[in-house]
């Protein structure tokens, strides 16, 4: 088995997952997220070896270009409100200390082909995912365990572990810590650039 195997894209408020992943956690973030997490936000901030922080958007919105609703949330509807979401992702990050960044994840990980060629255009890879591993944090535990268990050598898994009020998180450190049982080694999203290109055009 190849160990350059498995991609994990977690959104962590905490070091202890990427303590338990021993080895690199990729943080995506917005602003709602920066205001309120700033403690949590200088421990990332202090451990760039373990933490790849880049942009989730400035108000956690589909970067879709057409007046659509996906799963309840009113998408950004225009180039023009991609281009803000997108931004302004960037600017709180790089205004809190960090570096900018070079991926984008949208809400709800959902674009038009015309919005991908967007935000490739404003100089953003658009980190896409092959496993969802906890189902928007709504899985519990044993759910978000399975949804791990099922990754294979080159996935990108995306999670959450900044739900306090859900179960999902414990199954994610438990499909993390099967997964390197079994041989996985996880790398950082800049790792993984070509994989996350395809996934995002699914």
């Amino acid at each position: 088995m190849n160990l350059n195997a498995c991609t994990i894209l977690v959104l962590c408020n905490d070091l202890s997952v990427a303590e338990i992943i021993n080895g690199d956690c990729i943080f995506i973030e917005n602003i709602f997220w920066l205001k309120r997490n700033a403690e949590a936000f200088a421990v990332m901030r202090a451990h760039p070896d373990l933490f790849e922080i880049e942009d989730h958007g400035a108000n956690h919105i589909p970067a879709v270009d057409r007046m659509v609703s996906i799963y309840g949330i009113r998408a950004a509807g225009s180039p023009k409100a991609v281009a803000d979401e997108v931004e302004g992702g960037t600017e709180a990050i790089v205004k809190a200390g960090a570096p900018r960044p070079k991926f984008f994840r949208g809400a709800t990980a959902k674009y038009t082909p015309s919005s991908i060629r967007q935000i490739e255009a404003m100089g953003y890879q658009v980190a896409g995912y092959s496993v969802n591993g906890d189902g928007g944090s709504l899985l519990g535990r044993s759910g978000a365990e399975r949804r791990f268990a099922s990754a294979k050598d080159g996935d990108v898994v995306i999670a959450h572990i900044n739900q306090p009020s859900h179960q999902a998180g414990e199954g994610v450190v438990a499909g993390i810590l099967d997964l390197k049982k079994r041989g996985y080694r996880f790398v950082l999203l800049r790792d993984q650039a070509e994989v996350l290109g395809e996934s995002a055009r699914r």
